[in-house]
């Protein structure tokens, strides 16, 4: 958990975030040893190593390490608050956000410089964190904490993707320790405002087609409305929402085909999957129509690409 080296000796490769883990604290890592130790035993058979030479060579990670590793704790900051430091040791350690927030550079270490400027997870696209966010409200601690608690904000709309695992494991965590991570995030950015200007309300989108019209109409304008209302199944505005406004279409594209769905047995915002009722065309016009009216931003250029790599 802290050098990134198995029982055998052995390198583990960084997509175990022990980059991250190395911030936690011994009682903490004792902690979890226990509790995983606690657990009944399954049986697990290790997939063999399939990565092409020289990748497949382990000892090349021991230079890797010497590259990006730093095993040093995090200092406590005493012109911060407690809170604000718990929220810090717990998103730059075991929380390992940055694993996915913040971009990597062509050997796969995270770029310091560039922290929580937005990276990517599983095909999505993770949006930034820092001054750099796209969303039109700006996020507050009171608009994290629920968000990061529940999956779910009036003012953002709903995770999906691999956030929507997280926000599930974060709903069993303590509430102080949520709120902690949301004031540490809420101060990766200033509170000034957002710099992101939505358009006006029912915008309209010369050359639309009929079909495409006929289609939001159907799948969408039912929950999307333009009254910035919350809609049935907690949905709100396209105008809210980071994913239509990202530079790529990955969200947005994957969010149409394989839709919202909160965890069994549980309430949450839903959103059905399109994967199996409209054609690659519907949903790439679609897509492309949801952008251009709900943003003021240049049309995406990857949605055909995006659709085949989601659905592979």
């Amino acid at each position: 958990m802290h050098e990134g080296v198995d029982r055998a000796g052995r390198q583990l490769y960084p997509a175990f975030p022990y980059d991250h883990f190395t911030k936690a604290t011994d009682d903490d890592i004792h902690a979890l040893y226990v509790f995983l130790m606690g657990q009944p035993p399954v049986p697990n058979a290790i997939p063999a190593n399939k990565l092409e030479f020289p990748l497949n060579f382990r000892p090349l990670v021991a230079g890797w390490k010497i590259l990006f590793l730093r095993e040093d704790p995090l200092p406590r900051d005493a012109s911060k608050s407690p809170e604000w430091n718990r929220g810090r040791y717990l998103v730059e350690g075991l929380g390992h956000c940055g694993g996915c927030h913040t971009p990597r550079n062509i050997l796969g270490a995270e770029e310091k410089g560039s922290a929580y400027s937005g990276g990517a997870a599983e095909g999505w696209q993770a949006p930034p964190l820092n001054s750099k966010s796209l969303a039109v409200h700006e996020w507050t601690a009171d608009q994290l904490a629920e968000y990061l608690s529940t999956g779910w904000s009036r003012w953002h709309g709903a995770a999906a993707g691999p956030m929507a695992g997280v926000v599930n494991d974060l709903a069993q965590a303590q509430s102080k320790d949520v709120r902690a991570m949301a004031t540490y995030i809420a101060s990766l950015s200033p509170q000034s405002g957002s710099n992101v200007a939505a358009p006006a309300p029912n915008k309209q989108v010369p050359g639309t087609s009929a079909d495409v019209i006929a289609i939001f109409g159907g799948a969408c304008a039912n929950c999307h409305d333009d009254r910035n209302d919350v809609g049935p199944s907690k949905t709100v505005s396209l105008a809210l929402s980071s994913a239509v406004r990202q530079p790529g279409s990955a969200n947005a594209v994957r969010a149409i085909l394989a839709g919202i769905q909160p965890p069994p047995g549980a309430p949450g915002a839903y959103m059905p999957a399109f994967a199996d009722m409209l054609t690659d065309h519907q949903i790439a016009s679609l897509a492309e129509y949801v952008r251009a009216r709900y943003t003021n931003e240049p049309q995406w250029t990857d949605v055909s690409q995006q659709i085949s790599n989601a659905r592979q």
